[in-house]
Formats: C-alpha cells, structure tokens, sequence
C-alpha cells in the first residue's frame, strides 16, 4: 500500500510583484521574491512589508525565498536599504529560519554577499539562514 502525504498550501497574497504560499503542516512561507526592475522603490517597499505582516499575523516560522528569477536593476546603495530595513523588520517576527535559493547570475550572487555582509554587521539576526541552489534541499533544510 502507498501512502501519499499532501501537505495543505494555502495562497496567502498574489498580486503583480509577489506571491506568498503558507505550507500549514510545515509552517513555511515561501516567498517568490520581487522583481526589481519594473516597479518605483515604494511598491518593492510595500511588498516586502506584506511580507513582515504575513509572518506576524500567521505566527511563521520558515520562509523560503525564491530569488531565482529575480532581477535586480537598482543601486547598491537602494538595494542594500531596503534589505537593511527588510532585515530589521525580520527581528520583529519570530522567524526562525531563512531558506533562500539563489539565482544563477554571478554578478547579482556577489552582490547579495556584499549586502548581506553589511546587512549582518548592521543587524543581530537570531534567525538561521541558508542559502541553496535547489528548492529540495532548502525545503529539507528548513524542516529539518
């Protein structure tokens, strides 16, 4: 006899710039991350402020960050803000862990290294955070 396990996703914000997908029996958010290419820098601001209000009001644990198909074409500087205050608002939730998986262009991975040195020096985080360059592992990783 097979045993099939379907975990219950709920779709928790869709619009033109995120989707944000709760797994219940896991208690992982993953996040299809903005596009930053397209949009003025209040409507990135405004999502990942959904974000933080998403985590705060279902109580999440894990996220997943999908930044595969993201493109980033604003300053360092603006960029490193808004992950500085994305960071910040994370220590106002009570994530734990951070699963991210990367996207495949170099120069955008050694950029989010820079910032996300900076971003640590800035900001305590107690939050784990990994980074892989498939969504099995890092939803292994997050569950386990």
């Amino acid at each position: 006899m097979i045993f099939h396990i379907s975990f219950m996703h709920m779709l928790l914000h869709k619009d033109g710039l995120i989707e944000l997908n709760y797994e219940v029996a896991t208690d992982t958010l993953t996040v299809s991350w903005p596009d930053m290419t397209t949009f003025t820098l209040s409507e990135i601001r405004f999502a990942l402020t959904t974000i933080i209000d998403t985590l705060k009001h279902y109580d999440i644990k894990k996220l997943l960050i999908d930044t595969r198909a993201n493109v980033v074409e604003i300053t360092d500087e603006a960029y490193a803000e808004l992950m500085l205050q994305f960071s910040r608002d994370l220590t106002t939730t009570r994530l734990q862990k951070v699963a991210r998986l990367h996207a495949v262009n170099p120069a955008h991975e050694k950029r989010v290294a820079r910032v996300t040195k900076s971003v640590n020096e800035a900001v305590n985080l107690s939050i784990d955070f990994n980074s892989f360059t498939d969504e099995f592992s890092a939803l292994s990783w997050l569950r386990h």
